[in-house]
């Protein structure tokens, strides 16, 4: 054993073995140090073999080799884990020790054992203790250039950061404490690092081979920005005193970058050790922490135009393209997209400058719109003039305005939206720019920009200047010298997807007449370009393509389209981003309204999706999955009754064949949903149809439903069954009526072993439609049979009515939530009243357990929650009710029973007269239960209208019954369930209608002590006529 760890111990201290003989020490330390560690084996060494093997790591620790001290830091702190300071009581001692050394190699081995030590080791006992040792020692080495030398310094402030960012993880444990320390501590820092930044940074630029002294200041910015979002109190004195320096940085750094970044006509300077340092690495967490600043109160008195105005003509000079960028982004359009891309851009100082101008609007969006128009115009004169005097790089000052500026064009159009609202003076001329500064620079070979900031304000364009722009954009992409990310910018204008784009604000017939000449302008990219690039010519081709629903789309442009896309798919089979936008430009082709389009794009797609189909591709199951989806595109373009002759016999044998012999989740749901497509569109394509077996198209449909349907499956593919057989029993009724009881049972036995809200609602809303639509019948057929899996064994009506109200209040989708209203109704005014008592889960049960607790699921799983049992026709009452009550204004007039709604739908409910229950309880004030706040407001469930509204749109459930495009998403809201009548009906009166006349019933009387004040205010108005 001792000869295993000084041989390991040895080969550390060789540079060629080290990395790998450092990670078996951690592995032996890990394995056989102590049974401290959750992978330890056998016996632990003796006392005096751990102390040799912690004294010789400890002296690696001031090795000359940078990657030594990190392998021994990282080694010592995982022993120091187990054995400080019980085991290794002298180690805090020699670490200080080691820290006060003049060698800076030592210095820099034990910064990282107590960075590593206030990462993860030291508990919140022991925190405060090290660190009133430690810190005054970094402080010191902070202080001391004469000794220390910049590199070291500058990890003496990385050290002291996480070590704040130890305090402020305990902060909530312990607050007195750290509230203590960090008054003791902070100020002092702060003076130093104000006396540090205060100092001349001209001076440390001019070292023309060494810029160490810039990683201080690096450093020191970085902490001030935590301590402003931890420690924000120590900073309330010294906000504008940095804030000032911050810009004096900025200011004073920009001739070095403009040097070596955006011109690139020198060398910059570089560090003595491994250390990377370049003005962007120090530029960016400035801006970083002025943005910090600009949320503190605090600094408020700062951002005033006297220096908003200076701060943003410098960050517009920050954000400039530098000349690494213009390599990159010609050469590479990806590149330049991924930049353009808020999601996928990589960090950076113009990324930096963009998030601190947004925080600006967003915090004094007058004064900073002013200083954004101050800093345009002072920029643009400066473009100018360096062009007339023929400088070759004029026009980056002028990109990096239009950059910026297009960057926050969200924020600075609704401050132009409030100006122009309350008549006051615009701050920004945008329009001139548009006009005016533009347009010239549009026709230059170098200038993408242009386009982009065009179509980000789009809105802001009159018709006619959006056409002049949609013109130069088709001459960039048919031009033979403009450079890639002009076309690429182009393209981008045309379909600009973040606010609008050039062919938003242009007539329709304008765009039309030159939609031609966009796809073919678009070809040449369709065939060269890849990932990003050519997603977005995709995406702008499928846009081009819905204009005028494609009615100026001939059959051969059509026929040369769907060529060049089946080659993109076959290219980029396995890229699930571009099957996605081209199953859009599959359904967008397939949807032109113009004659032999779809016929073209059908037969020229169909065969080879079939042809990729009819293979097994057992060892690449993507082909079939995504020949699948794009299949399901062209029927989700076709018109209903138009699918075209032989649709289904094409794609039928070989969807069957895969389906029979692969096991495969995504092919089993994205066969369901092509299968629903095809009823939907035409159901008569799959009865007609038959397999070699002489089975019809339905019975493959519906023995693929009963294997769905299995208990034993997962939930996958029950997702997407429901709408598979609401469809069914909506455009095939009566051929699937013979085998309906079998259909029945299978969807009620599934209940019992779904998991989630959305199988649930999946298998609950066939049969809701089936008990609107055939009730005696269904609720025959779900009392003759029971159900083995529950306990106690329950006939089938017993388990649906169970999970249906379980899951009622879930219901996704507009049609599914009204087929269950009105089977609801459908129930509860039937002659059944043997199924109003069938108890079914009511509310939770609040225990002294589960009061005023978060349950977690371990929490739920040790005291599961507890439901109250209530009758089938009070939860079912209460849930029309808690429906009703969620518009806002339920006043409609009531006394008509016989009314009809505005499509013909009548509201009658069969019921007989009964002598009028009095609904005027003593006992309930309407001023106990006002639905009014103190001013009048009426209220939605306690809540205002807009608090209602924007709290519906947050959890995105059932939001009232309006039919309108914001309404909830999810659920079955096809377009052709949108043309249904239970769909357009007025919902809300027939509710009214129904809950009026069922209140007048006996078996309403007996519910009344079960519902709630509010419901029964709901009921009472109802029968009063003033709800």
């Amino acid at each position: 054993m001792d000869s295993e760890i000084g041989r390991c111990l040895a080969d550390t201290l060789n540079p060629d073995l080290n990395h790998s003989s450092g990670s078996v020490l951690r592995k032996y330390v890990r394995e056989h140090w102590s049974p401290y560690f959750g992978s330890f084996k056998g016996s632990a060494p003796p006392t005096e073999i751990k102390d040799a093997v912690r004294n010789a790591i400890f002296q690696c620790l001031s090795d000359p080799q940078s990657k030594i001290r990190s392998m021994a830091a990282n080694v010592l702190s995982l022993i120091a884990n187990c054995d400080w300071p019980d085991n290794y009581p002298s180690l805090l001692n020699d670490l200080l020790t080691l820290l006060s050394s003049v060698s800076p190699h030592s210095v820099h081995g034990a910064m990282q054992v107590f960075t590593e030590f206030a990462k993860d080791d030291l508990t919140e006992d022991q925190l405060l203790p090290v660190l009133q040792h430690l810190l005054p020692v970094l402080l010191n080495i902070l202080g001391d250039h004469q000794h220390h030398s910049p590199i070291t310094r500058a990890r003496s402030v990385s050290v002291f950061r996480q070590c704040l960012q130890a305090l402020y993880m305990v902060k909530e444990q312990h607050p007195q404490a750290i509230k203590d320390a960090i008054v003791g501590i902070l100020p002092e820092w702060i003076e130093a690092f104000k006396v540090l930044l205060m100092q001349d940074l001209n001076f440390e630029l001019s070292e023309s081979d060494r810029w160490d002294a810039l990683l201080v200041r690096v450093q020191i910015f970085k902490t001030l920005d935590v301590i402003n979002i931890a420690f924000d109190r120590s900073l309330k004195f010294h906000a504008t005193s940095f804030l000032d320096i911050s810009l004096h940085h900025l200011q004073v750094l920009l001739p070095s970058f403009a040097k070596y970044n955006i011109y690139s006509t020198d060398i910059a300077p570089t560090s003595s050790e491994d250390e990377i340092i370049t003005i962007p690495r120090l530029a960016t967490p400035i801006i970083d922490y002025i943005s910090s600043l600009s949320r503190r109160s605090a600094a408020k008195i700062w951002f005033d135009s006297t220096n908003l105005i200076p701060l943003t003509c410098a960050i517009f000079q920050w954000i400039q393209m530098t000349g690494e960028d213009e390599e990159l982004w010609t050469n590479n359009p990806n590149a330049f997209l991924a930049q353009e891309d808020d999601e996928s851009q990589e960090y950076s100082v113009r990324v930096a400058g963009l998030d601190l101008l947004s925080n600006l609007l967003e915090r004094f969006p007058t004064d900073a719109t002013r200083a954004l128009e101050a800093a345009t115009t002072k920029l643009i004169d400066s473009s100018n003039i360096a062009r007339q005097y023929g400088t070759s790089d004029w026009w980056r000052a002028l990109e990096a305005v239009l950059a910026a500026l297009g960057g926050v064009s969200s924020s600075v159009l609704e401050v132009l939206e409030d100006e122009e609202s309350s008549t006051r003076m615009k701050s920004i001329d945008i329009e001139g720019l548009l006009l005016n500064v533009v347009p010239p620079v549009l026709a230059l070979s170098g200038n993408g920009r242009g386009f982009v900031f065009a179509s980000q304000y789009a809105k802001r364009l009159t018709p006619g200047l959006a056409s002049q722009y949609l013109e130069a954009a088709l001459q960039a992409l048919e031009s033979t010298v403009a450079g890639i990310p002009v076309k690429v910018s182009a393209v981008k204008a045309i379909r600009n997807e973040e606010i609008a784009s050039f062919c938003s604000q242009v007539e329709e017939s304008v765009v039309v007449n030159v939609a031609p000449q966009i796809i073919r302008g678009l070809g040449p990219f369709l065939a060269t370009t890849t990932e990003d690039t050519l997603a977005l010519v995709l995406e702008t081709t499928s846009v081009v393509v819905e204009i005028g629903e494609g009615e100026w789309l001939d059959p051969d442009l059509a026929l040369l389209l769907s060529q060049v896309a089946l080659d993109i798919w076959t290219r980029n089979i396995k890229d699930p981003i571009l099957l996605s936008v081209l199953e859009d430009l599959f359904t967008d082709l397939a949807s032109s309204r113009t004659p032999g389009v779809y016929q073209a794009v059908v037969t020229q797609c169909l065969p080879i999706l079939c042809n990729a189909l009819a293979q097994p591709n057992l060892d690449q199951p993507f082909i079939t999955t995504s020949a699948i989806d794009l299949i399901s595109a062209l029927a989700q373009g076709a018109q209903r009754g138009a699918l075209g002759d032989g649709f289904f016999a094409a794609l039928a044998p070989h969807l069957f064949a895969r389906l029979r012999d692969r096991q495969d989740n995504e092919l089993l749901e994205n066969a369901i949903v092509l299968l629903t497509l095809v009823i939907r569109k035409d159901a008569s394509q799959i009865l007609s149809w038959t397999d070699d077996q002489g089975q019809s198209g339905l019975v493959n449909i519906l023995s693929l439903v009963g294997r769905v349907l299995a208990p034993s499956e997962n939930d996958t593919g029950g997702l997407v069954v429901g709408d598979l057989i609401i469809h069914l029993l909506r455009n095939a009724g009566d051929s699937v009526l013979p085998v309906l009881p079998d259909l029945i049972k299978a969807v009620v036995n599934r209940m019992t072993t779904a998991k989630t809200l959305t199988l649930s609602q999946s298998l609950i809303t066939p049969l809701t439609y089936l008990i609107y639509s055939h009730r005696d019948s269904v609720l025959g057929v779900l009392s003759s049979f029971t159900v083995t899996d529950t306990k106690p064994v329950k006939t089938g009506l017993e388990v649906f009515l169970s999970a249906w109200m379980e899951n009622s209040e879930g219901l996704q989708g507009l049609w599914s939530q009204r087929i269950s209203d009105l089977a609801i109704c459908s129930i509860l005014s039937s002659n059944r009243t043997d199924l109003f008592n069938i108890p079914v889960k009511g509310d939770v049960i609040i225990t002294p357990e589960t009061a005023n607790v978060i349950m977690t699921r371990s929490k739920t799983k040790n005291a599961p929650h507890e439901y109250r049992s209530i009758t089938f026709a009070v939860k079912a009452f209460k849930q029309l009710l808690q429906d009703l009550g969620m518009d806002e204004d339920c006043g409609l007039d009531v006394k008509n029973a016989d009314a009809q709604s505005d499509d013909g739908v009548r509201l009658s409910v069969p019921f007989q007269k009964v002598p009028e229950f009095d609904w005027n309880l003593n006992y309930l004030q309407d001023s106990q239960w006002a639905d009014s706040d103190e001013d009048g407001e009426k209220l939605i469930q306690g809540l205002k209208k807009d608090e209602y509204a924007y709290l519906s749109e947050i959890l995105g459930g059932k939001s009232g019954f309006d039919d309108d495009e914001d309404g909830p998403s999810g659920g079955l809201d096809d377009e052709d369930l949108k043309e249904d009548p239970v769909y357009t009906m007025d919902i809300k009166a027939y509710l009214r209608n129904f809950i009026s006349q069922f209140a007048q019933q006996p078996e309403l009387r007996p519910m009344i002590d079960q519902l709630n004040a509010q419901e029964i205010l709901i009921v009472k108005r109802i029968v009063e006529g003033t709800h």
